[in-house]
């Protein structure tokens, strides 16, 4: 399958933030997936550092959000994922941040998403 326009265009937005706001994140992110309350002035904080407006702050919440429900849902093996990822254009940095993130946070969120399936 092809990878949504939106996505591709939000893998440059995403490149402009630093690794370490990445991971951290990422992690936030996995949270909220998770079902559980995120603070907004954390990701605010982590986001409102002047670089992107609030459209693209939704946006770059909005792809690691997809990303990484996705390829927990689906199981994405992490050599495959980190491989896809770069094939994006995303730079190698960030790419193990989300890696790790996932690596981390994968069960816990295999078995929310399972929990909240029909099947």
């Amino acid at each position: 399958l092809d990878v949504p326009d939106w996505l591709l265009s939000q893998v440059f937005v995403v490149s402009k933030i630093s690794a370490v706001k990445i991971k951290l994140l990422a992690k936030l992110v996995l949270q909220q997936a998770r079902g559980d309350t995120v603070d907004d002035q954390k990701l605010n904080k982590l986001l409102g550092d002047g670089k992107l407006d609030a459209h693209e702050a939704k946006g770059v919440i909005a792809a690691l959000h997809f990303i990484l429900t996705s390829s927990a849902r689906y199981d994405v093996q992490e050599d495959m994922l980190t491989q896809e990822l770069q094939q994006l254009g995303l730079p190698n940095e960030h790419t193990e941040a989300l890696v790790l993130a996932l690596r981390e946070g994968r069960a816990p969120l295999r078995a929310h998403l399972a929990e909240m399936s029909l099947a």
